[in-house]
């Protein structure tokens, strides 16, 4: 009879404790917004196009404001998070190019915008403290196309130019309340996102990585536990 009694309770104990660790699920959709800047290697020619220069330096210059719309999920387990998402995300950075003349004396400068269409999926892992989680994780981001916004490059398409895939890392902080959630990140490039492109008769690189300031508000549509 105490054997049995004994069963029953350690079963009892058992379903409950297993229920009570069962991992909370929530799927929802996200956007946001960003300041994104590119680092990454001088651009530089031995041939202009800029008029009474012989010589170009292109060099990354500026911040920029873009946006990011998509979904996520949140797998809650033991105090622990998985988050992966899939967002859409516009993200730019400034380009400053010098001329110089033979002397090497500079002549002539333009400040341009390098625009960057993107899918980003982030993997991200943390702990939760209450309501705030700390995460980091990587990140894959396909560049869908990209463009500079300058007269002499602005029908120029740089998606042939870009890697199939670019890998990056993420890390930040997140509160939840109720169904809303709201982040705050860093992202950092591991791989550039390219190599060079032709313009002008000239093979320029683009060897640079795109960070940026991530600020996301999200709605969990569906909520378990």
């Amino acid at each position: 009879m105490k054997k049995s009694t004994f069963l029953a309770f350690l079963g009892l104990w058992l379903t409950t404790h297993s229920f009570a660790q069962a991992p909370a699920f929530s799927i929802g959709i996200k956007g946001g917004t960003s300041v994104s800047w590119l680092i990454g290697k001088d651009f530089n020619s031995s041939t202009s196009n800029l008029a009474a220069s012989v010589r170009e330096n292109w060099s990354q210059d500026g911040q920029y404001l873009g946006f990011h719309l998509g979904f996520f999920s949140q797998i809650n387990f033991a105090g622990f998070v998985l988050q992966p998402e899939v967002v859409y995300s516009r993200t730019a950075g400034g380009i400053k190019i010098t001329g110089f003349d033979a002397t090497g004396a500079p002549v002539v400068q333009q400040q341009v915008e390098q625009q960057f269409n993107r899918i980003d999926v982030p993997l991200l892992f943390g702990k939760r403290l209450g309501p705030v989680r700390l995460m980091v994780g990587p990140v894959v981001t396909w560049v869908i196309s990209s463009g500079l916004s300058t007269n002499q490059l602005a029908n120029l398409n740089l998606k042939e130019s870009f890697q199939p895939a670019a890998w990056g890392y993420q890390l930040g902080a997140g509160v939840d309340f109720w169904r809303m959630t709201f982040d705050v990140r860093f992202e950092g490039g591991i791989s550039d996102l390219g190599g060079s492109f032709n313009a002008g008769g000239n093979a320029r690189s683009i060897s640079s990585r795109n960070n940026q300031l991530i600020f996301s508000l999200g709605y969990r549509l569906i909520k378990t536990n």
